[in-house]
């Protein structure tokens, strides 16, 4: 119920590519179903429902009423505040001397939508380190669902570039380590006492 009601606040950390030229702001940005990699996330644009009405016009597209219940979804509100904690550099196990910037960043999600936090970052021009998913190669719509150009345009050269994910990709492999998403901190109100509490678990990365 505290969940429901959301009466519950979460701190997660956070290791994204590139180096956030902000110290902190917001991502609001309204999410919905990915109708070409279900059952992902992207962000919704003006586009996404054209694509989804051509792709129910397709007679080849195999839909069943389960999935136009799961894809015809409205999108929903989406905020993300974010604050960086450091700006960091991550060390490739290759002979060479490269380091890639990498950046540490608290993340609270005021709203709780799938996914959020790693799409959110996707679609900032900052996915985090390890995501299978939004992330380099991975296996939903990349930049949150931007195209590139749409990311050129609205980021220039603040947003951490595809080379550049695709070296940390590369070291990540090597390393063999996972999504850097951490809950780190949980504050709820005792449901008897009203007394605040606060559990903490520091990151593993």
């Amino acid at each position: 119920s505290y969940l429901l009601t959301k009466k519950v606040r979460k701190k997660y950390l956070a290791l994204i590519c590139g180096h956030l030229i902000t110290n902190s702001g917001e991502i609001d940005l309204p999410l919905e179903r990915d109708h070409l990699r279900p059952p992902f996330m992207r962000v919704a644009t003006n586009d996404t429902w054209t694509q989804w009405n051509n792709y129910l016009l397709d007679e080849s597209s195999p839909v069943s009423d389960g999935f136009k219940k799961m894809i015809s979804t409205a999108p929903k509100v989406s905020l993300t505040y974010f604050e960086v904690l450091s700006r960091e550099w991550l060390s490739t196990t290759t002979k060479t001397t490269e380091r890639l910037p990498v950046t540490r960043v608290s993340l609270f999600p005021v709203t709780g939508r799938t996914h959020q936090l790693r799409v959110h970052c996707a679609a900032f021009g900052h996915p985090i380190i390890g995501d299978t998913i939004y992330g380099y190669l991975g296996d939903g719509s990349c930049n949150g669902g931007f195209g590139e150009q749409a990311m050129d345009q609205i980021y220039s050269s603040s947003r951490a570039s595809l080379d550049l994910q695709r070296n940390i990709f590369l070291a990540q492999q090597q390393k063999n380590q996972r999504l850097h998403l951490h809950a780190t901190e949980l504050n709820l109100w005792h449901p008897f006492t009203r007394a605040p509490m606060i559990f903490y678990a520091p990151p593993p990365f």
